[in-house]
């Protein structure tokens, strides 16, 4: 197994203070969206930060926080036009696993774990397929952690920080159990070979975040997933998609990590922000793969207030 470890250490701008759970709790990050304003208790304070111009509101009252979010949607709207990032809604689904399929159909990855010498073993492969990005999107939407452009052209979908998590609600908690044990038995109709690589895949990509981060991951958010229709690409759709999970991940004071399938999307990510701080590979010892080991690569955007 071969690793990659570049240098880790977040965000050294920011002192260690700014990283503690007693400042945490004293100064409340709130994303600034419809979902955050939503939260903030009726007559209650909150402590705002509006990350892309680099100020802090802090202390300021429910209308304040309201005119705040008028404000930015209309600098938003104006500078993004057509490519204003939405929710995801479960209408948008369609075409969403649509858009999915056709961004990842020449993906090195998905190529390493499909195409095996026992191939013709495996059954219903698309329809798997699709149902596992099914219920991926769905999970997303129930916690509102999913993001499209053009209602399922493009879309991105993320994950809190693990200490930033609310506690989801008894159905939700319920849905997202079927769900998961739905994905796994769907395992059961991969060949063997298919199996084993997926396994690969899954104890490489823990190692290698247990070894760059430990303990911190629960301190940093996760673009989980970004992917645009191939005939929508280039019309700027990705880079507001990330844009605005990181804008919410530097509202709550976090770094943004993310897994990148494709090598030849590691410029991509640079141009927003983030960075390579570690790799692996997959299929380098693998004699039923006759191609190039498929390099995976971890990358980090550290928090900003800029």
């Amino acid at each position: 197994m071969r690793v990659r470890i570049l240098q880790w250490g977040g965000d050294r701008d920011e002192p260690d203070v700014e990283r503690t759970a007693s400042h945490r709790t004293s100064r409340m990050w709130w994303p600034i969206s419809p979902e955050s304003i939503a939260r903030v208790p009726k007559g209650d304070p909150v402590d705002t930060v509006m990350s892309d111009k680099g100020r802090m509101y802090r202390n300021a009252g429910r209308s304040d926080v309201a005119e705040l979010q008028v404000s930015m949607e209309k600098r938003a709207r104006h500078a993004l036009g057509s490519h204003e990032p939405k929710p995801l809604k479960y209408k948008d689904v369609p075409k969403a696993v649509e858009s999915a399929r056709d961004a990842f159909e020449n993906d090195p990855f998905f190529h390493y774990l499909s195409d095996t010498p026992d191939r013709n073993k495996a059954r219903f492969e698309k329809q798997r397929k699709d149902i596992s990005t099914i219920l991926t999107l769905y999970a997303f939407i129930r916690s509102r952690h999913a993001l499209t452009v053009n209602s399922g052209e493009a879309m991105a979908f993320y994950r809190l920080a693990p200490n930033d998590t609310p506690v989801s609600s008894p159905l939700n908690r319920m849905l997202d159990a079927i769900a998961k044990r739905t994905q796994k038995a769907l395992g059961i109709f991969q060949s063997p070979e298919q199996r084993k690589r997926n396994a690969e895949a899954i104890a490489k990509r823990d190692a290698i975040l247990k070894k760059l981060f430990g303990d911190e991951i629960s301190d940093m958010a996760e673009l989980a997933g970004l992917a645009t229709a191939p005939a929508a690409q280039g019309r700027g759709y990705g880079t507001a998609l990330v844009r605005e999970v990181t804008t919410i991940a530097d509202a709550y004071g976090r770094s943004t990590w993310l897994v990148s399938s494709n090598v030849n999307n590691t410029g991509f990510y640079e141009s927003v922000g983030f960075r390579v701080v570690g790799e692996f590979a997959l299929g380098e010892n693998n004699p039923t793969w006759g191609k190039a080991p498929v390099i995976i690569r971890i990358m980090v955007r550290p928090y900003s207030t800029h």
